[in-house]
């Protein structure tokens, strides 16, 4: 085989894998935003490599609109299948260019009336004022169900600490999100990550 076919081979198949990927993708799932019910996407950020994609299931803010309630699943292997990454982001028109500096600070916080602790991933500039991106953790999606069950809506709520006191940084700390059509989002999500993970 010349060293020309050999290349020319080499492209064909990386030509072939890309677009069997691209159509792939343009295949599963990518719902209409529906306001007060959870729906689901698919990101694909690297459109090749199916390794690095997620699932994302989400529902807007009922105080601040913009703002979701997000839980992605990474469709790595069968077993990040049954797991969620749960977080948000927070809107705030406060004048204080501080709150860039509190990435990776944790604030307490209260969710579904429970005391937790949340970490703020990073700030950013964004319209008027900035957004801020929190963590809530990684739960087994079973757990995630379960944590909900028998509840129609959750709420958010960024609390004072020792360290941060919320109203020099936000506006609004507060959000409210429905749980309409959570277990079966968490059902699609998950059925769509093993169908990825399947076929790789």
């Amino acid at each position: 085989m010349t060293h020309f076919l050999k290349i020319f081979y080499f492209i064909s198949f990386i030509f072939y894998f890309s677009y069997s990927n691209f159509s792939f993708a343009n295949e599963l799932l990518d719902e209409e935003l529906i306001d007060n019910l959870w729906t689901v996407r698919l990101e694909t950020k690297d459109k090749v490599d199916t390794s690095k994609w997620e699932i994302h299931l989400s529902v807007n803010g009922q105080i601040t609109h913009g703002d979701r309630l997000i839980i992605r699943i990474q469709a790595k292997d069968s077993e990040t299948c049954n797991i969620g990454n749960t977080y948000t982001t927070f809107y705030t028109i406060t004048d204080n260019r501080n709150i860039l500096n509190l990435k990776r600070k944790v604030f307490p916080a209260k969710f579904l009336d429970q005391n937790i602790y949340i970490e703020m991933l990073f700030a950013f500039e964004f319209l008027t004022g900035y957004r801020a991106y929190f963590d809530l953790g990684w739960n087994q999606l079973d757990d995630i169900k379960n944590f909900f069950r028998n509840h129609e809506q959750v709420n958010l709520l960024l609390l004072d600490s020792n360290e941060i006191n919320i109203s020099e940084y936000f506006d609004i700390n507060e959000n409210i999100f429905s749980l309409k059509g959570l277990n079966q989002a968490i059902d699609k999500a998950k059925n769509e990550c093993i169908k990825i993970v399947n076929r790789n």
